[in-house]
């Protein structure tokens, strides 16, 4: 795994980290930073091996202390409430294996306080014992077996010597098997001469010779070599069903181009075996660097626990060596952008409200999960058209978005320029309260049909954003309510702490859903 990374002498990166073990949500990144000792964005050999064999067969002590660096976000050295609510929300609910629940203890009840390792320990062994569960359900099922021989454990699953084939691997015969998306390699047939193990479900497998076949993604690749043209198709053919290899164009027909954005193109296609309308974001991984995938990868997952419908749903997500395919559902109403274009530049104050709800739920969601949008603006956000006829707001677009957990910041200038908070601008750290600023300057949009901070050059913005005095007053104005005013001046406070939040704004007169 280290080998496939860009600085390969320094250990397993996050991209290839968060690809191998396939957690979702927060759990890739925060298992990430619990086992990197030295915090130094590389998992050493030590850091690997060490860490995973730790949580298999270590004392109830190391691994309580793992499950509290785990769910310990920015190494404050206690655990709040909050802190193990945003992570169990990507946990399973129930064993995938046995379908037994997992309650996760006492966590959910109001009265647990927060706590310091040393009454962690002592007091929630059940709650450590629950979260493993849920963590061992999400990890790969190779690690059982790997983790098992190289701990001494005596392994449960059969025999796999009669179905060791030999190839040649960097000019060295090894016997391989193929299971749990991974080729095991031995050094003689004897099933206890392990070599080591290779992860395939991001490769892909191409004939190269006669005898021959690759596995390979943008970045590197596998060469092997086979006694026969059959064998190498045998080979070929088991890879495939291993890793459930499809191909979009057997699924989808595409149409033309509805979009164009830095990662890919956006098409519209429909599904051949049901006729619905799909949108399919594609991205060219040739000329993805290690960060843009490792944003794209990202997206992926924010996109896989966006369950809400004021989120974009996605359908399926199909790879090749060299394109990314996310399937989601396509919107007909078009974007918030379009939208006022054809309205004239804004639109009366109802459904303004109706929108801002909208969005501020969506919002709510992600941040609930651990979610920073960073790029909420017009042109991502599309309006779906409701039975009855109105509108309803969907959040798009995640390729800007981070996992932040209770406590963590990010200090990353991203977004776009006239919807950034001055925290942003000003590279001091911040956390959600970027979205609710990014919400205020859309909703003042909305009821004004204009920015609230233009200039002439970027410079000029930014300086307004950081400075202008924004004035609420003036013939336009008065056409607005004093309850729109309140949550809309609330939104673009600029210190961060004075902001008003999503769930202040949802309890508000203006915004409250059950008002509506």
């Amino acid at each position: 795994m280290a080998g496939r990374c860009e600085i390969p002498t320094k250990g397993v990166d996050l991209l290839e980290f968060s690809k191998f073990s396939d957690l979702p949500g927060l759990l890739a990144e925060q298992l990430f930073r619990a086992l990197d000792s030295n915090s130094d964005g590389y998992l050493s050999r030590e850091d690997f091996l060490d860490g995973l064999l730790l949580l298999y067969t270590g004392s109830p002590a190391q691994v309580a202390q793992l499950v509290f660096s785990l769910l310990d976000f920015s190494h404050k050295g206690y655990l709040t409430r909050h802190d193990l609510k945003t992570l169990l929300l990507d946990l399973p609910s129930a064993c995938p294996q046995c379908g037994n629940r997992i309650h996760y203890a006492t966590v959910l009840e109001a009265s647990w306080e927060p706590q310091r390792y040393e009454d962690f320990v002592v007091k929630e062994q059940v709650l450590v014992q629950d979260v493993l569960t849920g963590l061992f359900a999400c990890l790969p099922v190779v690690l059982d077996e790997a983790m098992a021989r190289l701990g001494g454990c005596q392994l449960k699953s059969q025999e796999y010597t009669q179905t060791l084939k030999p190839m040649v691997l960097r000019g060295r015969r090894y016997f391989f098997d193929l299971r749990h998306q991974s080729l095991f390699y031995y050094k003689s047939i004897n099933e206890n001469s392990l070599k080591g193990v290779i992860p395939i479900k991001d490769l892909c497998v191409n004939p190269n010779e006669e005898q021959g076949f690759e596995l390979k993604n943008n970045s590197f690749s596998y060469q092997f070599t086979v006694s026969s043209m059959a064998e190498r198709d045998a080979w070929i053919d088991r890879i495939l069903q291993e890793n459930g290899c499809r191909w979009f164009d057997d699924y989808y027909e595409t149409k033309e181009q509805i979009g164009l954005g830095a990662s890919g193109q956006v098409i519209r296609a429909i599904n051949r075996m049901s006729g619905t309308l799909v949108a399919v974001k594609i991205v060219n991984k040739q000329g993805l660097d290690a960060a843009s995938e490792l944003r794209i990868r990202r997206e992926i997952r924010i996109l896989q626990l966006a369950k809400h419908e004021n989120l974009l749903e996605l359908y399926d997500v199909f790879e090749t060596c060299e394109r990314l395919y996310l399937v989601t559902e396509y919107i007909e109403g078009g974007t918030l952008y379009d939208y006022l274009r054809t309205a004239g530049g804004q639109v009366a104050e109802s459904i303004a409200r109706k929108l801002a709800i909208d969005l501020a739920k969506g919002l709510q969601y992600l941040h609930e999960r651990g979610v920073i949008h960073r790029d909420v603006k017009l042109e991502n956000v599309l309006l779906r058209k409701e039975k009855n006829g109105s509108l309803k707001a969907v959040l798009i677009d995640f390729g800007l978005s981070c996992f932040l957990g209770p406590e963590e910041v990010s200090t990353e200038p991203v977004g776009t320029l006239k919807y950034a908070a001055p925290e942003v601008l000003s590279r001091v750290s911040y956390r959600e309260e970027v979205d609710c600023w990014s919400l205020g300057v859309l909703l003042y949009i909305l009821l004004q049909g204009k920015m609230p901070f233009y200039g002439a050059s970027d410079r000029d913005v930014a300086l307004k954003i950081l400075k202008k005095k924004l004035n609420f007053t003036g013939e336009k104005w008065t056409a607005v309510s004093a309850e729109a005013l309140e949550v809309l001046s609330g939104l673009l406070r600029r210190p961060a702490a004075q902001r008003l939040s999503l769930a202040e704004a949802l309890l508000s007169p203006w915004l409250s859903p059950s008002t509506l």
